[in-house]
Order: structure tokens, then C-alpha cells, then sequence
């Protein structure tokens, strides 16, 4: 009902007070913000060094424990870059994994290198996040969620649909029309186990994983031990955190952009099967740009993205391609690699068949997976709104059935697997390539197309 969503947006605004303080005041001058060693480092490193890299390597000082974990922090910093690009369709991020392996954590660390109103991190359901009238250019966080809710389903769709623009929403409250919305420009970044069922979501969200290896988990381990010899509860932030804040500050500054990329006819791209890849992976390199922004070049009303930001993204995008382009988390992509090693004539018996006892057997030795979360993975799971699909739903190639222990008809009836499909073959290593004289002859070309416009 309206009142009980209104009556949540109402009692959310006590997590909200931080974010919103100073909003309708006139912004502060950077000088009043950051003395004036920040000021002269931030505008160093934007006008001559790397800015983006600087960003990770602050990140990673508070959270990340190994370089698989890079792809996290690039996609959460892209996310929040696309929210300045005017030609952007709108980066968002799902971070997978297990629970408490860091998800929230890697966020958490990412956003304080963001002045605070430009990120919004807590709890909301469906249809508050249309009452909390949010700043276009804001970054939602949202842990945890129930990715079986057909009602948040339908306003992430709605919201990510069309990123220039707001998201309307008309309904009405005691016999009077309201009217609210999501402000254009706003992204998403969701943390959840599972992985979408709707195809649509699915597309419109880069995938990135933590890491949940021994290793990963050791220093989780050291880093609660570590929490016991630090006296402040608030860290204050260190010189490189606000190194990052008065950097995105002076970003914000110049006013939305728009970022060419006059070389895209030399990016050789073989991952067409996935149709939505390239215009993210586009989206990508305009971020690289933006980051660089007074280091680029401008033409008109436009700013022009470099060979070098191609290969800056290409970088990132590398980390996660498997699991962008395949949309299957590990978890997923383990129980399909594992059918596919199994199926074939040297399994003469059962004909690549595997069954669930042996499957989980497989599963539980290689990669610590019990059976409840086997059997979710690949059938689904039941939630108030019906079943979430899982990897038959959404894998083809994949089949189960249900049938005796082996294909001559004896014994008890057992589940049985097998996979024919070719997902875990493809190819991802040389998949983006640049023909870098094309490139540059494609450049000149553009330029020359730009002034005579």
C-alpha cells in the first residue's frame, strides 16, 4: 500500500540526515572544503598522473586483499562516472559472492572517496526509492537484495531503462494524485548470492565477484582481529582519501560531459552474441576519459576519448568479461564446467550423465559447495513471488531429468545432469582488439568531420 511505502521512506530518513545536510545550501568552494595541499595534489595528479588508477590504489589500501578483487572497485568507480556523462546509457554493477566475504565492505570504502552526497548506501525497497527524491547523479548501494522481488525487479527495470531521464512514477494517496520519481542519471549498485533471472536485468548490470578463496578469507580474518587496536570508531580520512573527494569535486565542477570515442570503427569486438556488451564496454572507455577529463582533448561541444583510455578499460573490463559476458557467477559457471568435462563417449555408461549425488560430490571437494545451494543454483528457488528460474532457465545446452540411476532403467530413480553447451569453451582473452593505425587515421577523420560540423 502507498502509506506503508511512504511510512518506510519516512523512517528511512533518520539513515538519510547525513547525505541530505547542506543539500539546498549553496555548495562549498573548494577552498573551504580542502586546504591547500589537497587542492594542489588533486589538481597534479587530474592535470599530469592518473587519477583513476589513484582511486584504486586508495581503495585497495582499505579493502582489497589481491588483484582479482580489482574489478570490484573499477566497476563501483565507473558506476559513479557515468553518472557525469550526458551520453551515456548508464553503467551498474552487481557484486556477487558469498556472504560476509565484503561486499557491503568493498562499497563502503569505494563511496568515502566520494563526497557524501553524491552516494546514497541503506535499505530500500521497491518503491521508496521514488519518495526519497534523490539528486540526479546519485549512487544507490543496496545490499543484500532479494533478487526473487518482482516489485523491485520492475523498478530497477524502469529506472535503468532510459538513464538520461527521470523515472515517473503517478499514483494516489487518499483519493489525491502524487506524483514522484527517480532522478535521471542515478546508479545502481546491488550486492545478492544468486544472480538475476530476468534477462533485461541481467544485460543492463555489469558482474563482478569477490573473491572467496583461502586466501581472501585469511584476510578477512586479520582484518577483524586488526579492528580491536583501533580507538576511533569514525576513521578520519587520510590525505588520499581526500585527495579523492576534491578530485571528483573539481570533475563536478566543469558540468556534465559529453565523450566521443572517434576510433570505435578500429575496435575489433568478437563477443556479438551478447548484444548489450559493447555499449557498456563503450560506456567504459568515456569513464577512462572522464577521469582524465583536463587531460583530454575538446572539440566543440565534446571531449574526445584516447587510445589510451581504450586499453585503461579494456584492462578493467579483462577482469570481468567471463562473468560479464556469460552473466554466471562462479558458482554457476563451476557446476556448468564440471558437466561439460563430463560429458562425452568417455563416459560410456551414462552417456555424460551425472548424477546429483555425484555432482554435489564434485562440487563439495572443488569448490565447497553444499547441496542445498547446487540444487538452488540449478533449479531455482522458491520465493513469495514464484521461482527464480535458475541455470535451466536460462542455459542452453543444460538438461536434467529425473529418471533411474542409469540409462538401461534399474536401480531407484535419481537426478540426473549433463550439459552440451559451449559457454565454458568460449574464448575471452583476445576478444577486444585495437588496430591502432586505423585508429589513429579514424581520429584525424572525425576531427576534421567535428570542425567542418
Amino acid at each position: 500500500m502507498l502509506s506503508d511505502v511512504m511510512l518506510e521512506a519516512a523512517q528511512l530518513e533518520s539513515e538519510f540526515e547525513k547525505f541530505a545536510s547542506g543539500l539546498d545550501a549553496e555548495t562549498p568552494k573548494l577552498e573551504a572544503k580542502y586546504n591547500s595541499k589537497i587542492v594542489e595534489k588533486a589538481c597534479t595528479i587530474l592535470e599530469n598522473g592518473d587519477p583513476f588508477n589513484h582511486y584504486l590504489s586508495t581503495w585497495k589500501k582499505a579493502y582489497a586483499t589481491s588483484n582479482g578483487d580489482d574489478a570490484i572497485g573499477s566497476m563501483i568507480f565507473c558506476v559513479i562516472g557515468s553518472t557525469q556523462i550526458i551520453n551515456s546509457r548508464g553503467i551498474h554493477n552487481k557484486i556477487a559472492g558469498p556472504s560476509g566475504h565484503g561486499k557491503s565492505y568493498a562499497v563502503k570504502q569505494a563511496f568515502n572517496l566520494f563526497p557524501a552526497n553524491k552516494t546514497y548506501m541503506g535499505s530500500l525497497s521497491a518503491k521508496a526509492a521514488f519518495y526519497k527524491n534523490l539528486p540526479a547523479g546519485t549512487v544507490i548501494y543496496c545490499d543484500d537484495v532479494d533478487l526473487g522481488d518482482d516489485d523491485f525487479f520492475t523498478t530497477l527495470k524502469q529506472a535503468t531503462n532510459d538513464y538520461q531521464d527521470p523515472t515517473n512514477r503517478a499514483t494516489v494517496n487518499n483519493g489525491v494524485s502524487v506524483d514522484c520519481k527517480i532522478n535521471e542519471r542515478t546508479g545502481w549498485i546491488l550486492s545478492a548470492v544468486d544472480g538475476f533471472s530476468d534477462d533485461q536485468l541481467d544485460s543492463r548490470f555489469g558482474e563482478t565477484e569477490v573473491v572467496a578463496d583461502e586466501a581472501h578469507e585469511m584476510a578477512i580474518f586479520k582484518r577483524q582481529q586488526e579492528e580491536e587496536f583501533i580507538i576511533e570508531h569514525n576513521i578520519r580520512p587520510d590525505e588520499d582519501m581526500l585527495v579523492c573527494r576534491c578530485m571528483w569535486d573539481m570533475i563536478a565542477e566543469g558540468g556534465l560531459v559529453n565523450i566521443k570515442i572517434p576510433f570505435i570503427n578500429a575496435v575489433h569486438w568478437q563477443d556479438i552474441k551478447h548484444p548489450r556488451s559493447f555499449p557498456f564496454f563503450k560506456d567504459m572507455i568515456r569513464c577512462m576519459t572522464l577521469f582524465k577529463i583536463m587531460q583530454r582533448e575538446k572539440v566543440d561541444n565534446c571531449y574526445i576519448a584516447t587510445i589510451e583510455d581504450f586499453y585503461q578499460a579494456r584492462e578493467i573490463y579483462k577482469k570481468m568479461e567471463k562473468s560479464n559476458a556469460t552473466k554466471l557467477n562462479a558458482n554457476e559457471y563451476a557446476i556448468l564446467e564440471y558437466l561439460s568435462s563430463q560429458y562425452g563417449t568417455h563416459n560410456l555408461i551414462n552417456l555424460g550423465r551425472v548424477s546429483r549425488m555425484d555432482l554435489v560430490g564434485a562440487l563439495n571437494k572443488s569448490h565447497n559447495m553444499k547441496q542445498q545451494t547446487i540444487i538452488n543454483t540449478i533449479h531455482g528457488k522458491q520465493t513469495k513471488n514464484g521461482n527464480t528460474g535458475g541455470l535451466l532457465a536460462k542455459v542452453p545446452g543444460l538438461q536434467a531429468e529425473l529418471m533411474a540411476n542409469n540409462v538401461f532403467g534399474s536401480g531407484n530413480k535419481l537426478w540426473w545432469y549433463w550439459y552440451s553447451g559451449s559457454v565454458t569453451k568460449d574464448g575471452f582473452t583476445e576478444s577486444i582488439v585495437l588496430d591502432e593505425v586505423k585508429a589513429k587515421e579514424e581520429i584525424e577523420a572525425w576531427r576534421k568531420t567535428a570542425q567542418i560540423l
